[in-house]
Parts: C-alpha cells; sequence; structure tokens
C-alpha cells in the first residue's frame, strides 16, 4: 500500500522527529511505500524567516552564543528531515494514496493555533474519499467542550475508519464524541525496536554526566536541586538544546545527538514526553519534572515509575540512590507494543483469519 503519513514531521522538536520518523520506519518494515503530507514551514518553529530573524536579534544584543545556537539548530533539523518523503495533495501522485494515517503526536491539540487553524487536515476531513486512520493521537490538553461544540472536528472525527490514541483522556474524549471502544496504543518512538535508534545515534566524547532535557524555564529552586546532585555526583552538567551558561556544557537541538546522550547519561532530567520515552527506552536513572502534565503522568503511570516524580524541593540524590527497576516496565511495554502492531496490521492488512 501506499501510506500518506499526517503529522508534524518538520517540527524542531526532538520528539516530533522521532516519532515520525519511528512511524515511518515501522510501516516501511511492513512492506508499505510512505510519505509525508506536505506541511509548510512559514509558519512553524523550522521557519527559515523566523531563524534569520532571531539570529539577528541575538547578534544586535551581542549575544554571540545564543545566535549561533539558533543557526546550528536550524541547520541540525534542516539535514535530519532530508530522510522524509514528502507529497502534496494537489500533485498528481496523491491519487495513488491508499491510506492517510492521522498521528501520532498531539495533533488533536486545537488549543494550538496551528492545530486549530488546520483541523480539517489534522481531523481527516481534507481527505473526502480516502481511507483516513488515526494512530496514537493526542488530545493534550484540550478540554473535551471544545471536541463537543465544534461540528467540524467531531463530525470528522466520527467519520474515521479506525481510531487509536496515546493517552487516557483523549480516549475519553473520542468515547463521549463516537461511542466508540478505542484501544490506547503507544508512541511510534517505543514500537520499533532500540538498536535502530543506536544506528542513528553518533558517538560523544562526553562521560560521566547528567543531562537536563527540560522546556519550562528552569526556577531557582530547581536550578539549586540541580546543582547539588552535580556536585554530589561529581560529575558533568550537560544542557541539551537550552543554552545555560550555569550548566558545564550545552548541545544545540538535533534529533540524533538527543538519542546518543540520552542513551549514555548517568542521570536524565526532564519535563517532556520524549525525554521520558527515551529515558525509559534505555533504562536510565530520570527524575521527572513534567508530571502535571496528563500525557506524561499517563505515562509514568503505565510504566510503573512514579518514584521518578520530582518537584521544585525534591531530593534528586535520592532518586539516584534508589536506581529504577525496570523489570516490571519491560514487561508492560512489549505487551503495549504488540497491541499497537495489531492495530495497524489490522487497519492495514486486514483482521488474520
Amino acid at each position: 500500500m501506499h501510506l500518506c503519513i499526517v503529522t508534524v514531521y518538520n517540527t524542531e522538536n526532538c520528539g516530533s522527529f522521532l516519532q515520525a520518523y519511528a512511524l515511518f520506519k515501522v510501516l516501511e518494515n511492513m512492506g508499505h511505500k510512505v510519505s509525508f503530507l506536505y506541511r509548510d514551514r512559514a509558519h512553524t518553529t523550522h521557519s527559515f524567516y523566523a531563524h534569520v530573524k532571531e539570529f539577528i536579534v541575538k547578534c544586535l544584543k551581542l549575544d554571540a552564543k545564543s545566535a549561533c545556537y539558533v543557526w546550528k539548530r536550524y541547520m541540525n533539523y534542516r539535514y535530519a528531515q532530508q530522510c522524509f518523503t514528502e507529497i502534496k495533495q494537489e500533485e498528481e501522485a496523491f491519487s495513488t494514496i491508499d491510506c492517510i494515517i492521522l498521528g501520532s503526536d498531539t495533533i488533536w491539540n486545537f488549543n494550538s493555533p496551528y492545530f486549530n487553524r488546520n483541523k480539517d487536515i489534522y481531523t481527516g476531513g481534507r481527505f473526502i474519499g480516502k481511507k483516513c486512520i488515526a494512530y496514537a493521537a493526542s488530545a493534550a490538553d484540550t478540554p473535551i467542550e471544545f471536541f463537543e461544540q465544534d461540528k467540524e472536528i467531531k463530525d470528522n472525527i466520527r467519520k474515521l475508519d479506525a481510531i487509536s490514541v496515546r493517552d487516557t483522556d483523549t480516549w475519553k474524549m473520542v468515547k463521549t464524541l463516537t461511542a466508540r471502544e478505542v484501544p490506547i496504543v503507544c508512541d511510534p518512538t517505543i514500537l520499533i525496536e532500540r538498536e535502530i535508534f543506536d544506528g542513528l545515534a553518533p558517538e560523544i566524547p562526553d562521560k560521566n554526566y547528567i543531562i537536563l532535557y527540560h522546556f519550562d524555564k528552569v526556577s531557582d529552586k530547581k536550578k539549586e536541586n540541580i546543582l547539588k546532585l552535580k556536585r554530589e555526583k561529581n560529575c558533568q552538567l550537560i544542557s541539551f538544546g537550552e543554552y545555560r551558561s550555569w550548566c558545564d556544557k550545552n548541545v544545540a537541538y538535533d534529533p540524533y545527538f538527543f538519542i546518543s546522550y540520552i542513551m549514555n547519561a548517568d542521570f536524565v532530567l526532564t519535563d517532556t514526553f520524549h525525554g521520558t520515552v527515551f529515558s525509559i527506552l534505555y533504562e536510565r536513572d530520570f527524575a521527572e519534572y513534567g508530571g502535571k502534565k496528563k500525557k506524561i503522568a499517563d505515562l509514568i503511570n503505565f510504566a510503573g515509575l512514579k518514584k521518578t516524580l520530582a518537584y521544585e524541593d525534591t531530593s534528586l540524590m535520592q532518586i539516584f540512590k534508589e536506581g529504577l527497576d525496570y523489570s516490571k516496565t519491560r514487561y508492560r511495554i512489549a505487551e503495549l507494543r504488540n497491541r499497537s502492531m495489531q492495530f495497524l496490521k489490522e487497519n492495514l492488512m486486514g483482521k488474520e483469519k
């Protein structure tokens, strides 16, 4: 079959890139031809003009290090995204598409102006006449009332040929809108064998380090506890993605180096969904600062790793000393992976007899 994935494959976010890459590899390994619906970069985090503007602003502020980060990040993602084959709906080749796959990621996060503006694309309304399924879609923190009050979104989701979701809140939303029992499946990054990610990860020179992969602002109290852990562990503190002068080393966003720095870390500090996913995949000891985010709380509960949850005044050394037992987590992930693969096989190849 010729499949078209509709997702945020060309954003400057390590997790978004890697979930798109993972689903692409899974479907390709199943024997399908895979394309991505072309997504205009003009108003995304990978916009060329936005980067030029940000670069100039930082240069005018004489912030040379941050300016270099901006440009390096842009080039890193430009290189990485070359692996995706894009297709436009108006192209003649689009007529050969057999099935549209919506997802994964937070494609139903209609609190976001971008997704709200493009709701006909991400709910399948744009693809009348094509088979259309949703894989591991997430509504993030969009309230269910939004879905109930928007007739276009509600009707489009009801018309989908098959639906699977990534978290319990999205599951509740779909059940309320459609009265359908839909499966909760795993993020595509959990679907593929870890060895595939190993093959993407370049070698790094760093050893004996704590990695900080944190999107939200790091408060003074949190910073104090992080630096305390660094001193007690007597190791490097590396900030991945964001430039932080108080860290020993800063590494620009890059989806491939992201894998390397997580897989080799002594300890991971994160408040992100995919920072958590990859910490689990590589069975790292980690502290989770994103427990208030529903999708992360869901993942932590499922994995049985509540002891990783950290707050402003959490003793990070205590989490590190106790370590994590991944034996039960391994089993749960294997079951979820099998259930998720079954959904794809049944809805792309038909049920096994």
